[in-house]
């Protein structure tokens, strides 16, 4: 009598609480963009009063001097603006611009008042001072105000609120270190005009030894004849109707 085959058996690997090994990458350096290297490294800016000219692309411009101001427009490379003032904050957030140009209302935005203020027929201001917004509601900022009795042109409607175009005494902030006036500042100054000078005298004729000329002398013809210059005269010329 033969033994039965055994057939031989694979140990059971063995099962560990331990957590698997994580492969390590490294980190990449987190690259700052164009925007917010400028506002980490600000250089201190001078603005006057005046025109200025958008130094970089697609700039927002904000309703309050501050990032938490809401965006209403923006810019771009070469566009024109006019600086009101500079405002400098003495306290501002890490990573936001502490200089910031308060500048006219761009031409591309719109704002917003009570439509209750207006008066339905006339479409002027009815209190005496009425609040100018950067939006729909009493949670936008104000933008600027405008006095009774002044004519509004409407755009468009959201429950109470109207939307009409900007008047030119409201305004709107944008970070100044983005605003540049060197080309105004560098400009030479006007050269002075010229001073006038007085016309130069006309030639005088030579005096010419007199001769008797014959009496069968011919007559001088149109081509040897000395031409008689016409005097100028400062009387001014006849309006145009």
């Amino acid at each position: 009598m033969t033994a039965p085959a055994t057939t031989a058996v694979a140990p059971a690997p063995e099962v560990t609480n331990a957590p698997a090994k994580k492969k390590i990458v490294p980190r990449k350096k987190r690259k700052l963009s164009a925007a917010n290297e400028a506002v980490v490294a600000e250089t201190p800016v001078a603005l006057m009063p005046g025109p200025a000219e958008v130094g970089v692309n697609d700039v927002n411009v904000r309703g309050q001097a501050s990032l938490k101001g809401e965006v209403i427009a923006h810019l771009h490379q070469g566009d024109a603006v006019t600086v009101l003032e500079q405002i400098n904050l003495r306290r501002h957030k890490a990573n936001e611009p502490a200089q910031w140009a308060k500048i006219a209302f761009p031409t591309n935005a719109y704002a917003w008042v009570n439509a209750k203020y207006i008066d339905a027929t006339s479409k002027t201001v009815l209190p005496k001072k009425l609040n100018l917004r950067a939006g729909p509601g009493e949670n936008y900022s104000v933008v600027g105000l405008i006095e009774r009795g002044t004519p509004v042109s409407e755009i468009s409607n959201k429950g109470n609120w109207m939307e009409i175009e900007p008047p030119t005494n409201s305004y709107a902030f944008v970070a100044a270190m983005y605003l540049k006036q060197e080309a105004l500042a560098a400009a030479p100054p006007s050269a002075a005009p010229p001073a006038e000078t007085a016309p130069a005298p006309a030639p005088v004729a030579e005096a010419r030894p007199v001769v008797t000329e014959p009496t069968n002398a011919p007559a001088p013809t149109e081509a040897n004849a000395v031409p008689v210059p016409a005097m100028e005269t400062n009387a001014p010329a006849a309006p145009a109707e």
